[in-house]
């Protein structure tokens, strides 16, 4: 059963004004107008009261974790020693040209190299010592900025070399940034608390895999943990976008997994990408006569790509049919059909729905 928000103290401003109206008509034996100067003052004590009511009201859900926000979620979390994920750095591999006829150089850590839309920096983390006749270094970077502002950029698209190195002719990179991430929002913090329990013994219990796992990184917003075989386990952790998760970040919660002191000693570890389902959303409206078209199909495709949006950020959410017609049936719809899917998707725990595109079309209108 889903738990309702709680209110400590009654916060109904009319209610307030009511009360204080009938204390002041009780004391005092005369009958109060709403223009009098005596109501109007008592008008002014009233907001005072309900914005201290309404201080109580919130700082009382602070104390909860369902409903605290920052800081004070963070105290609630030091309760059971989870503390918020810090932001971390995007990362990529960006390859070095060389020219011909070099003898040999040390390529040092902190070379930076700029993204071609000039909005992100990379920089080399190590030195490398290049032997005489190499064409070509790979170097790992990351993104000199932390948050997901690094992520995404194409091969190709980290070229601008800010620091130039003696023999170095140019340079790109080879794979897609990724593995950025902002500092853990509260509601994946508060998620992560509510797991911490169960990583209270080793990480035998799937809640406890879920929670090492969530740990592991900030932009692990999902996470499935899957047996079929006694002895094997399989984590498959989503990240934010339905990005593939970087070796990095699937290193990272290998490690966070595979602890001494958090694996069983009989269980092995898998860590692997989840499966990504693509589909489509098409559908066609029938409108009533008297609704405008523009404002419904802006309307129904908005909840359409929140209702798509919500089965990327979590695994095993089916895509289905029903669902997609009562998302779109919304006041001056006469009737909504869907053309795709042209069936239900059912998905898989260690799989996710990500949706390409959103059609909604409009085929008639009715009277009725």
């Amino acid at each position: 059963m889903e738990l309702t928000k709680p209110q400590f103290i009654d916060i109904d401003a009319d209610a307030i004004i009511s009360e204080m109206v009938a204390d002041y008509e009780a004391a005092t034996g005369k009958k109060l107008a709403p223009a009098q100067v005596e109501r109007l003052l008592i008008n002014a004590f009233a907001y005072r009261e309900y914005i201290l009511r309404t201080a109580i009201n919130e700082t009382a859900l602070q104390n909860m974790v369902e409903f605290a926000s920052f800081p004070a979620l963070d105290y609630l979390g030091d309760l059971v020693g989870v503390k918020r994920l810090p932001a971390s750095q995007s990362k990529t591999t960006i390859r070095f040209n060389l020219v011909d006829g070099h003898t040999g150089i040390v390529l040092p850590a902190g070379v930076r190299v700029q993204s071609v839309d000039g909005k992100a920096v990379f920089q080399t983390t190590e030195s490398k010592v290049v032997i005489t006749g190499t064409a070509s270094v790979d170097v790992v970077c990351e993104c000199t900025e932390a948050g997901v502002i690094g992520n995404g950029y194409a091969i190709g698209d980290i070229s601008i070399m800010l620091d130039p190195q003696a023999y170095v002719s140019d340079c790109a990179n080879t794979t897609v940034s990724s593995a950025g991430a902002d500092d853990e929002s509260d509601d994946a913090l508060r998620e992560r608390i509510k797991l911490a329990p169960a990583s209270f013994s080793c990480a035998g219990p799937k809640g406890a895999y879920i929670y090492w796992a969530k740990s592991a990184h900030a932009s692990i917003i999902d996470v499935a943990v899957t047996s079929p075989e006694p002895g094997d386990v399989y984590i498959y952790p989503l990240l934010e976008g339905g990005i593939t998760p970087s070796i990095e970040i699937i290193d990272a919660v290998k490690a966070a997994c595979n602890s001494e002191k958090r694996r069983p000693l009989s269980d092995t570890v898998y860590v692997e990408s989840p499966t990504k389902i693509e589909y489509d959303i098409e559908v066609n409206l029938t409108l009533l006569n008297d609704a405008v078209e523009d404002s419904v199909i802006s309307r129904v495709t908005a909840n359409l790509e929140a209702y798509a949006a919500a089965r990327k950020k979590k695994m095993g959410i089916d895509v289905v049919i029903n669902q997609i017609i009562n998302k779109s049936n919304i006041d001056g719809v006469y009737k909504a059909t869907v053309v795709s899917p042209e069936a239900d998707i059912e998905v898989d725990e260690d799989e996710f729905a990500d949706c390409g595109t959103i059609t909604v079309n409009v085929i008639g209108t009715s009277d009725e």
